[in-house]
């Protein structure tokens, strides 16, 4: 996971209220996997975007609330799929 993101997200998967779900496998640390909680979201193609966790499951599917005014170029290459 690049170093400058709070959890991976696949982008595709954007509903039509722009939430996306993830699992809380993907956030660099699970104290940021909290309702309420602002994460900057990521992919590996580089895409930025500020959000808010509005929901975490207790199966680990976890809710965020995108900021689409707030996407971020990348300053580097996206890192090799891992």
């Amino acid at each position: 996971m690049a170093d400058d993101m709070d959890v991976w997200l696949d982008y595709h998967d954007i509903d039509d209220e722009g939430r996306v779900l993830t699992l809380r496998k993907f956030f660099v640390s699970d104290d940021l996997a909290v309702a309420g909680q602002r994460v900057l979201t990521g992919d590996y193609e580089g895409n930025r975007y500020d959000g808010t966790v509005v929901g975490v499951e207790a199966s680990g599917v976890v809710t965020i609330e995108l900021d689409h005014g707030t996407t971020m170029p990348t300053q580097r290459p996206a890192p090799a799929d891992r």
